[in-house]
This record gives structure tokens, sequence and C-alpha cells, in this order.
């Protein structure tokens, strides 16, 4: 029976983490709210209540943007709201709406994306679209965002790559960003590779057998690398799923200056599989999509993958729940 990881992210308060929603304002329009009358609150469509649990979820998820790009699109000139929202609430709302497709199913969330680029590709008014498409993107697809998730660009990327409006270059790049963010989907088989040991030793993905995997793409000298190390070889429940065998964790270095990956040795704990990419197939014919280090997948038994390029504070959440049920 697969293994499955429920999520529940960071709340709305993860915008502060990203760059400034004044991105979707020009020249005086991102002046503090308090110069400027708002006409109008963001507003989260209610599940009718004979509705609950997943159906709720999912109803809110597809209805989530109905009223706001319900507007008739009359363009107020006032840059720091959109239809007459504060831009810093409707990007806070944004961050909780990817919050929510988190907590649906990939297909069910995919679907919701689809829906939004479409209704945002539909408005005469650009500078509204520009605005929550900028977010969107910022969320999703930022390689420094708490809420980062190529699941759920890789539609609204491939809707993109067939908009005229953005013109043929960015088309190109849209399509790319598509076709890379399909590479080892939640819940498909995470994609073989081979690995070396300091020793010389060889061996592959799928030759690690253990309850859960744990892929780390790290790099020697990286400081968000390293705190990540402190924290998985910590004393305390998830060491002991290692040393008990629940969880093995294969920390790959994937680039060429294997000296400096030598000199790094004594930092990884023995108990885990410290390799190296001796081919550089990973990087150079792209099998995984690894934008930035570090970058850490969790794999089930069968090695389909729970978690990808997941946010440490995701990852962490994840082994507790999974600590929980041993």
């Amino acid at each position: 029976m697969r293994s499955s990881v429920v999520l529940f992210l960071l709340p709305a308060l993860c915008c502060a983490a990203l760059s400034s929603c004044s991105s979707c304002a020009q020249g005086d329009g991102g002046k503090a709210d308090k110069e400027v009358h708002y006409s109008r609150h963001f507003t989260t469509p209610s599940a009718p209540s004979m509705m609950s649990g997943e159906d709720a979820l999912n109803y809110v998820a597809g209805h989530y943007w109905d009223e706001l790009l319900s507007r008739d699109g009359k363009v107020s000139g006032d840059t720091s709201s959109v239809y007459g929202i504060p831009v810093r609430e409707v990007e806070s709302a944004m961050a909780d709406y990817i919050n929510l497709l988190k907590n649906i199913s990939l297909d069910k969330a995919c679907g919701c994306v689809e829906a939004f680029s479409s209704a945002l590709s539909h408005r005469t008014d650009t500078a509204a679209s520009h605005c929550l498409s900028r977010q969107f993107e910022r969320y999703v697809f930022d390689p420094n965002s708490p809420l980062r998730d190529e699941d759920l660009n890789a539609p609204y990327a491939r809707f993109k790559s067939t908009d005229p409006s953005v013109g043929s270059e960015k088309q190109a790049v849209y399509s790319s960003d598509a076709s890379l963010c399909m590479l080892n989907r939640r819940g498909t088989p995470a994609t073989d590779f081979n690995f070396s040991y300091k020793d010389g030793r060889r061996g592959h993905l799928y030759g690690v057998e253990a309850p859960y995997t744990l892929v780390f793409f790290s790099n020697p000298g990286c400081h968000a690398c390293k705190q990540i190390i402190d924290v998985l070889s910590a004393e305390g429940p998830v060491a002991d799923m290692v040393s008990g065998g629940t969880l093995a964790v294969i920390n790959i270095y994937i680039d060429e200056d294997l000296g400096e990956w030598y000199k790094y040795m004594p930092i990884y704990p023995s108990s885990w599989h410290n390799v190296y990419d001796p081919d550089y197939v990973i990087r150079g014919e792209e099998t995984y999509n690894i934008r930035a280090i570090p970058s850490l997948y969790l794999l089930d038994a069968n090695k389909v993958v729970l978690l990808k390029d997941a946010p440490e504070n995701v990852l962490y959440s994840a082994l507790e729940q999974i600590i929980q049920t041993l």
C-alpha cells in the first residue's frame, strides 16, 4: 500500500518571505494603504452548507477567484489595487490559494490552476491580469518561495506556452518550464539514477531499500545544506528513523568539484549514503529539475514521489507525521 503524506502548510504570513507585492505597482501607486481609499476587500468563497471535508475544499479552490475575476475590468489607474482591493490583500489571498491547492488532490489542484490561467487570459485589463500572474509565478516557481510547487506551475506554464499575448520567445520559455516541471511529479515513480561513493563503490536509487528515502541534493559549503544536515542528524526521532532503517538518506552531489566534496566529507553523517553523480547525468540531462541547492525529495518504499523539491519546513512536518504513524 502506498504511503501518503498530508500537508498543512504555511499561512498567508509567508508573503513576507518573498519580495513585496509592490512589484505589481508602478510609480507612486505602491504607497502606504492609508493614503488610498479602497472600495472593496477580498472575499474567500464559502462552500454550500451541505458540503464538507474534501468536497468543500474542492469547491472553494474551484471558485476561489470567481468574484474577483467577475469584475467588468474597468481600470481606475490606481496600481496599488486590483479591482479596488489592495494589492497586498490580493497577494495574501494568493498565498492562501496556493496553500489550499496543496491540500486537495493534485489532479483537482491542476484543474483549478488551468481554470485560473484561462480566466486570466480572457481579461482585457492586462495590468490586473499581469499582477495576478506575477504573484502566482512568484509563489509557485521562485526557488526561494516557501510555497514553491513545480507540480502546480506545470499546468500554468503549459497554458501560458500557448498564450499568444506573451509573445513567441516567452512562449518557448513557458513550454520548457512546463516540460521540466513534469519531471518526477508527485505520485509517480522517481527516475532512477546511478551514484558513486567516495571509495569507488557504485549504486543506484532503486538499489537503496527502505520504507522511506530522502534524496538530498546538496553542495559542500552550502549554508542552507548545513542547516538541514544539523536538523536531520540531531539526536531524536528522525535520526532514529535513519539508524533503524526506516529512512534512508541519499545525500548526492551533482556538480564537478570533487575535491571540495571530499574535503566536506567529515561534515556528512556516516549513516547516510553520501554520494556523487559520476557521469553528471542528473545535471546534464535534466532527469531532475534541480534549479537551486538544496533540493529535497521524499519517496516511499516503492520510490514513488511524496514530496518534490520540498521546502525544509514542509519536509520536517512530513517526517513528523510519518513518525506519529510508526
